[in-house]
């Protein structure tokens, strides 16, 4: 990793800590409770948005996830699959970092975190991130019989859900 050559007008981006531009499309399916308990499908229990300056743009999930989870009424080691958007690497661990303070002490086990891969392994698809991570964590869940799962996904500007 360390001989990859930067990116050009970059001193520290390279292809092996930065998500590469993927195609990618996206749908989301609205159905109402019944419909969702018809088909087995899990509750969406609740969402949250923090937004930060835009030079700290990545890792506002840091905040957007407890706060979610604590909406929620749910306790961190509840979680059973954690998605986060790994935008960089360097990002990703500065997500990381927070919901120890958060959550005194507790830290996302590994074997929890991000299990189908992430951006910089899998794309990073425009326009449909979002949509891409969330079916992921919903297929993740489900191959583990996870009761609880959070998206951590970040956008430009500095804000995210």
């Amino acid at each position: 990793m360390a001989k990859l050559p930067a990116q050009p007008g970059t001193t520290q981006m390279t292809a092996g800590n930065s998500t590469p531009l993927s195609d990618g499309s996206s749908a989301v399916v609205i159905a109402s409770d019944a419909t969702v308990a018809e088909l087995g499908l899990r509750r969406w229990p609740g969402s949250s948005v923090h937004a930060l300056e835009p030079g700290l743009m990545g890792i506002a999930p840091a905040w957007a996830m407890p706060k979610v989870i604590t909406a929620a009424g749910i306790a961190p080691v509840e979680i059973g699959v954690w998605e986060v958007h790994e935008a960089f690497a360097a990002q990703a661990l500065g997500v990381l970092r927070e919901p120890s303070t958060q959550f005194k002490g507790f830290e996302i086990p590994d074997d929890r975190l991000d299990l189908n891969g992430d951006a910089v392994a899998v794309g990073h698809p425009f326009g449909a991130s979002g949509t891409r991570y969330l079916l992921t964590l919903a297929i993740s869940m489900r191959e583990r019989n996870a009761r609880y799962g959070v998206l951590g996904c970040v956008r430009g500007l500095g804000s995210r859900v």
